[in-house]
């Protein structure tokens, strides 16, 4: 699972003889610490149904509205704290979007962290300090080297629970350590593609099986070795002047033909390694 996703998925665990609470769930112990029970406070599969059933009426302004008081009550809830509080801050959406709602329910300036890169390709820093500037934050940010971010690799199975193959693990241990030094507890926009459907893959996978599912499984079989068999480095070599890594799409595309229904298929799209 680790070499497939780059991450364990719950309710595994790389540990022996453990396992991961699956999310949405609970556990029940009794006095003596006897588990009683696992159960689901919250179920995706039953929300949509309930959506199905309830559809949503209101337009679009609607819409925003009611989006906009959830997520202001959720940061109000978060934000009660008995020790200094603060926020990470790339400048993208998401973070951006958390800020703005504390900033605005706060009578002070919120305590706002950023990590940045010298490279240009990389940093993001520049936008998060100016959205900081216009939000009227207390906004700390600190430029690291890449031997800075090397120097952390030998602490990071002593920060993390389990090994994952993600580079932002790095970055993500300095702005704790940077946030550490002023606040205890801080909010981040983790989690807001996934809530949102902001992965391309999310509309891709039912995009492309309307598109492949009809058409016989051999004969997506035969296409597949085809596209393997094509000289990829000659390919690559013709569209590197528009940044098309032709390699990396003929594999997914290898990948997606060969699946045997669209449950399958989407799984291929988030596996990284069959």
């Amino acid at each position: 699972l680790y070499m497939r996703h780059f991450y364990v998925p719950s309710p595994h665990c790389i540990w022996k003889n453990t396992h991961k609470v699956l999310p949405g769930c609970v556990l029940v112990f009794s006095a003596d610490g006897t588990l009683m029970r696992e159960y689901a406070y919250w179920d995706a599969k039953r929300v949509i149904e309930s959506a199905k059933r309830n559809p949503y009426e209101g337009t679009i302004f609607d819409a925003t509205n009611d989006v906009d008081q959830v997520l202001s009550l959720s940061v109000q809830e978060q934000m009660l704290s008995d020790v200094p509080l603060g926020a990470f801050l790339s400048g993208g959406v998401d973070s951006s979007m958390i800020v703005a709602l504390m900033q605005a329910q706060s009578s002070r300036p919120v305590e706002t962290f950023s990590i940045g890169f010298h490279e240009k390709s990389h940093n993001e820093a520049v936008f998060a300090e100016a959205i900081a500037r216009y939000l009227g934050t207390s906004h700390t940010e600190l430029y690291v080297k890449a031997d800075d971010a090397l120097d952390l690799v030998p602490n990071i199975a002593k920060v993390y629970d389990e090994p994952f193959a993600d580079a932002s693990q790095l970055p993500t241990f300095v702005v704790n350590q940077l946030a550490r030094k002023k606040v205890t507890v801080a909010l981040s926009g983790d989690g807001g593609d996934e809530l949102f459907c902001g992965y391309s893959r999310y509309t891709q996978a039912k995009s492309i099986w309307n598109k492949i599912g009809g058409i016989p499984l051999p004969l997506r079989s035969l296409v597949a070795n085809v596209l393997g068999n094509m000289p990829i480095y000659w390919l690559n070599h013709l569209t590197k002047s528009r940044g098309i890594n032709v390699a990396d799409k003929l594999l997914k595309s290898r990948k997606l033909l060969t699946a045997g229904d669209q449950q399958e298929m989407y799984h291929r799209l988030v596996s990284l390694w069959e």
